[in-house]
């Protein structure tokens, strides 16, 4: 089986000035259509017509079959793991991995997407173990058919980032800044629990502003020269 790593999703900035860390959010499985298989490297497509029934019910067959391929792999990791929306007697809340398939888009009664998501309330250390003897485990699994694509997310540091981005209102405040180019003011919106929430407000204008996370107020306000 073909695994790739997907950091599409990480926010780089957060996480190499050490506000956040890399976690994994899924593993997404999809069927693997190598360069040859494309419906324009495929002379049967070009003769039938990509769009012709011919066609269309050749793609469906091998819909079928990498769906009988995914039921297979499902049924391996379901004898070691709780997974939630496979196996009805796992409860929401004390699952491993939450099971997700396009089964029933467009009215088909197979799938051919898969996602299997962590559960955030195991902790970091032990999906970032789970991952690990996923891997070993898909490793072993042979399909031609099937990719799978581990994403990646960004797992902030909040307590830090709100820490940091309070100093920098404090040294900002009342005075101008600039904000994507735009120069304007910083003010605190709404404030709740000791945490605040900050809005970025154009030169002149005092009802309409620009929402501003945390990581925003620390990497993305500038000071006027």
């Amino acid at each position: 089986m073909l695994i790739l790593m997907d950091y599409s999703h990480v926010n780089q900035t957060l996480t190499k000035s050490g506000y956040a860390r890399v976690g994994i959010h899924s593993l997404n499985f999809d069927r693997y259509i190598p360069k040859g298989g494309r419906t324009q490297d495929n002379p049967n497509a070009v003769w039938t017509g990509a769009g012709s029934k011919e066609w269309l019910k050749h793609c469906e067959q091998v819909g079928k079959a990498v769906c009988e391929e995914m039921e297979r792999m499902m049924d391996v990791l379901s004898q070691k793991y709780s997974i939630y929306q496979r196996d009805p007697n796992v409860k929401y809340g004390e699952h491993e991995l939450f099971f997700y398939s396009n089964k029933g888009r467009n009215g088909k009664n197979w799938y051919d997407y898969i996602q299997l998501s962590f559960n955030d309330a195991l902790g970091t250390d032990k999906n970032d173990q789970l991952l690990n003897d996923l891997l070993d485990l898909l490793f072993d699994i042979e399909s031609e058919n099937i990719a799978c694509h581990v994403q990646y997310e960004t797992m902030p540091y909040y307590e830090k980032l709100s820490t940091d981005a309070a100093r920098k209102y404090d040294f900002i405040k009342d005075r101008f800044v600039s904000y994507r180019g735009i120069i304007g003011k910083v003010k605190v919106i709404e404030e709740s629990g000791g945490e605040k929430r900050y809005g970025f407000f154009r030169k002149g204008a005092k009802k309409y502003y620009i929402p501003l996370f945390d990581g925003d107020l620390i990497f993305g306000i500038k000071e006027c020269s």
